[in-house]
């Protein structure tokens, strides 16, 4: 399976934009998510930040969906707010106005002319790409990524990143309690899952409602142990390795992760430990992805 690069795209012409998505996609591995209006791509980009790697604005756009397009304050407006948001993330402009453009940011490379320099501004992001720490790990995982990006939270997205770059690293003993906390709480992301896109319940609460009318015993600070027993009982068998290993990274994590671990709990599993969790949750992520693209072909 391959990785497609999120960029974020911005443009008030529809046929035009989907065009250039047919084209990143199928040429660049490009996936670009449009939006028409800043607005709207605003809300977007800060809620959902460590899905995107670049964004591509119009010069003359609209600011918010009941305006006109061709609002020369819809690039000042996107570039004040991202300078403004802190957030480290590229943003490049593609535009039929290059001289409107370039009069905010004179000699800057990062302003590309329409149906003239598409192909180089889609190698330019790929080549910044190229650098990334989840550069590496898209190559090394790119079926985990692509769902944890489909499916996971933002900063879920992050720490699934922070830890499988440089997976095999070995870690001091805060650094090995840290990492079995976001383990487990990627672990339980990912049997949320289950419950919210391949049985389809509306929301976690009702997912454990159901279950618990089933005649399961569950609740919602330990449904993890819950939905792995529950589904593989009543609705699909889960492969014997991935049971065992989501079992043991719940076990493992809320004893000895950061967000729990006593002052009497003096065993902190071993980097040759934290490495078979790493490796197992990857086998569970991508089990559950298989999963959900089957339900939905």
């Amino acid at each position: 399976m391959d990785y497609y690069i999120k960029v974020l795209l911005v443009d008030d012409d529809p046929r035009y934009a989907k065009a250039l998505q047919d084209r990143a996609y199928g040429e660049y591995k490009i996936e670009l998510i449009h939006y028409e209006d800043w607005e709207e791509a605003k809300t977007e980009l800060f809620e959902n930040l460590n899905r995107y790697s670049a964004v591509i604005l119009d010069a003359l756009g609209k600011t918010r969906k009941d305006e006109s397009g061709d609002n020369p304050q819809h690039i000042t407006t996107a570039i004040r707010d991202l300078n403004k948001s802190g957030k480290n993330i590229d943003y490049y402009i593609l535009t039929g106005h290059y001289d409107t453009a370039s009069a905010f940011l004179p000699n800057d490379e990062r302003i590309f002319k329409k149906n003239m320099e598409e192909d180089l501004l889609f190698s330019k992001i790929r080549e910044k790409f190229s650098g990334t720490e989840k550069m590496i790990v898209s190559r090394k995982y790119p079926a985990a990524l692509s769902f944890v990006e489909k499916y996971f939270t933002d900063s879920q997205i992050r720490d699934f990143v922070n830890l499988y770059f440089k997976i095999e690293d070995p870690r001091d003993e805060t650094g090995i309690k840290n990492e079995l906390g976001k383990i487990r709480i990627l672990n339980e992301r990912n049997m949320d899952i289950l419950g919210l896109y391949y049985e389809g319940f509306a929301s976690i609460s009702d997912y454990i409602t159901h279950i618990q009318k089933s005649g399961n015993k569950i609740s919602l600070g330990s449904r993890t142990v819950g939905i792995l027993k529950y589904f593989s009982n009543s609705v699909k068998e889960i492969p014997a390795g991935i049971f065992s290993s989501t079992n043991g990274i719940y076990y493992s994590g809320s004893s000895s992760g950061s967000h729990s671990r006593s002052e009497e709990d003096e065993y902190v599993p071993s980097n040759n430990q934290l490495l078979s969790f790493k490796y197992g949750l990857l086998e569970s992520i991508e089990w559950v992805g298989n999963l959900i693209e089957s339900k939905t072909k």
